[in-house]
Formats: C-alpha cells, structure tokens, sequence
C-alpha cells in the first residue's frame, strides 16, 4: 500500500535521531551509509536536513503490510539519497 502524505512526524523521527544518535540507525542503515562514506555524524546531518516536501511517499513494507516507511529523496555529499 502506499499513500503520499507522511506516516510519521519529521519533527518526532529528527529528535528521536537526535537522541538516540549511533542507537537510532539499524545495522543495515549503518551498513549502508558506511558503503556511502558516511558516518554516523554526516548521516544525522541528512536526517536533520530533511524537509516534509521532500516526501516521496509512504509506503508498507513488504514484509509486514502494517509497518510503514516514509521515503524522503534528498541530496546531500554529492549523492541522490
């Protein structure tokens, strides 16, 4: 399923991040940004950077059609993200 307005608070998942820190990335999202050159500090910068218009849509994932994901296309370090 998918819808075009956000699932979650920006504002909540940006404190959350700020928070948490090195806690609120997965291993795979850690793994990723890794494979990006990016680290812990620079990936927070990306989340903090994010803007609501920058929603793509929010979809279920296709595990578990009950556990939603926001997707935010943002650029950042010279990258499509």
């Amino acid at each position: 399923m998918e819808k075009y307005t956000p699932h979650y608070d920006l504002a909540v998942i940006k404190a959350d991040v700020r928070r948490l820190g090195f806690r609120a990335f997965t291993a795979t999202a850690r793994l990723s940004g890794k494979d990006l050159g990016l680290d812990i500090g620079e990936m927070q910068a990306v989340i903090y950077a994010l803007k609501r218009t920058m929603l793509y849509k929010s979809m279920t994932s296709y595990d578990d059609h009950r556990a939603w994901q926001d997707v935010y296309h943002i650029c950042s370090h010279g990258l499509e993200i």
